[in-house]
């Protein structure tokens, strides 16, 4: 209990900040949910046709799965908080817009038949009339939408969004369960409060009804158009800031704190950092895209996944960098040289599996008589060096083939649920589990080395850089990266930490 507390002092910062992104960001998705179903329920129950247009619009997204919508909505509106937010004003649509027709629906015709009589217009008898009434019941399903949306939201991580889904998987990264709980407790408790407290305010507007004032009903539309322009065209112009971006696991993390503590302790530039973006083609789309100034990207990944050069196990290492350095320069990309260490693919096996069958090579997989069960990243399930070609080079049985993401996969190899997964050859991971990481004895891997890129138009603006990249250049060792991955990984250490550790140690800063 006393570690518990002592980390939550410790974290108390990133979790308040998370805390706050996660409220404001679920709000305004509700918020612009509300705006956009209500008006649609309401004329939903003046014209059927088009309130069976709206519902079933609204039901196929509901049907999409959230990440796809995500990466559906990627090329066109980038990475950070408005793809993520327009994804759960999607998913929060649904209900607000079926209680609003339900509860405008259910109304005692004798009670409308009177307000006619009274001489009162279709505008008054809405306004003054049905939604008064209605309120209740659309006020349900506000309640179910705002409750989804906080545990949607932790999704938003996935897109370089904020919130508690940041702290989550940022755990399930290095298996550190304190660190899941620190995002997935405040987001229950968040979800709590909040059905707590409408269902108070539905049951009051049950027993009290709601009363229409044209004045403050024109403010409070006024305040919301006020506060979802503010944020989406709010951009407050700086002139000299960097956006640095990250992929998403602890290396690159840490790498993209060396560069950004570097960069501001020798200019004057203001450093934004967008770590945990997600998969190579997140990232690159969000360079291309002019979403991120700078990142690292590896040999290996940049010439087969972005530029889609033909995969050779014969290519040397000087023969990647090149040809990545010339094709990246055509699309007016300039590109430093290697940080130093290779952080090259690898499959491991567990330990005790590996003793009992004298497994030290890949080749030694082809001897055993059993298929394997193979569990491996998605990205390396679909490389042109991933599994598939990788099998033809080491021709070993396989009775089944899945994937999971980062510390998961070793999690299933622990527990004997796979026996075999693709692994980074520095990730400390290969440390902190009993894993074998086989040695590859065909040279089938390419070399991955982190290479820093940077678009040339940057460069123009900020000339200073170049020879802070320069600087760079084979200044880390694969022992150091390993030494460094370990302290975030097992060390509990945070990326920020360990990068200024290092800058420290090179008398950088």
């Amino acid at each position: 209990m006393q570690d518990w507390l002592t980390f939550l002092q410790q974290q108390q910062d990133a979790i308040l900040t998370a805390t706050y992104q996660h409220i404001y960001l679920s709000a305004i998705a509700l918020l612009i949910a509300t705006s956009i179903a209500i008006p649609a329920g309401i004329i939903a129950t003046k014209n059927r046709i088009l309130g069976v247009v709206f519902n079933s619009i609204i039901s196929v997204f509901q049907a999409i799965p959230s990440i796809a919508i995500l990466g559906f909505m990627i090329p066109f509106l980038g990475i950070g908080d408005i793809p993520a937010v327009l994804m759960v004003a999607i998913y929060s649509m649904l209900p607000i817009l079926k209680n609003t027709y339900t509860g405008l629906t259910t109304i005692d015709p004798t009670i409308l038949e009177a307000a006619r009589g009274m001489g009162m217009s279709p505008r008054q008898r809405l306004w003054k009339i049905e939604l008064p009434l209605a309120l209740p019941v659309m006020m349900s399903g506000i309640r179910i939408a705002a409750v989804g949306s906080i545990g949607l939201m932790t999704i938003a991580t996935f897109v370089g969004g904020g919130g508690l889904g940041s702290l989550i998987f940022a755990g399930t990264q290095v298996v550190n369960m304190k660190l899941i709980l620190a995002g997935a407790i405040p987001a229950v408790l968040l979800a709590l409060a909040i059905d707590f407290c409408l269902s108070l305010l539905e049951k009051k507007l049950h027993r009290g009804g709601f009363h229409y004032n044209k004045k403050k009903s024109g403010l409070l539309v006024c305040a919301c158009i006020f506060i979802i322009g503010g944020f989406f065209f709010y951009n407050p112009k700086e002139e000299r800031v960097l956006v640095i971006g990250g992929k998403r696991f602890t290396e690159h993390t840490i790498l993209v704190n060396i560069l950004g503590e570097l960069i501001e302790a020798k200019t004057d530039i203001r450093v934004i950092t967008k770590t945990n973006l997600g998969s190579t083609q997140i990232v690159w789309s969000a360079f291309e895209n002019n979403e991120i100034d700078t990142y690292v990207e590896y040999t290996g990944t940049a010439f087969l996944n972005i530029l889609q050069q033909e995969y050779s196990s014969s290519l040397s290492a000087a023969d990647i960098e090149d040809t990545v350095r010339l094709l990246f320069s055509e699309k007016n990309i300039t590109t430093y040289g290697s940080l130093g260490f290779n952080n090259t693919y690898g499959i491991a096996v567990d330990e005790n599996f590996a003793q009992k069958n004298d497994l030290k090579t890949l080749s030694d997989l082809e001897k055993l008589k059993m298929p394997l069960r193979v569990l491996t990243t998605t990205e390396f399930s679909q490389r042109a060096d991933g599994i598939t070609a990788m099998q033809k080079v080491y021709p070993f049985l396989v009775s089944a083939q899945r994937t999971a993401e980062d510390a998961l996969r070793y999690s299933a190899l622990e527990n004997l649920q796979t026996d075999l997964i693709d692994v980074y050859t520095t990730d400390a991971l290969n440390q902190k589990f009993p894993v074998r990481v086989l040695e590859d004895n065909r040279q089938f891997f390419l070399p991955y080395q982190p290479t820093p890129i940077i678009h040339d138009a940057i460069l123009v603006k900020y000339p200073e850089l170049d020879a802070i990249f320069k600087c760079l250049e084979g200044s880390i060792s694969t022992a150091e990266m390993i030494e460094m991955n370990y302290a975030v990984t097992i060390d509990g250490k945070t990326p920020e930490e360990v990068a200024s550790a290092f800058l420290r140690n090179q008398g950088w800063v």
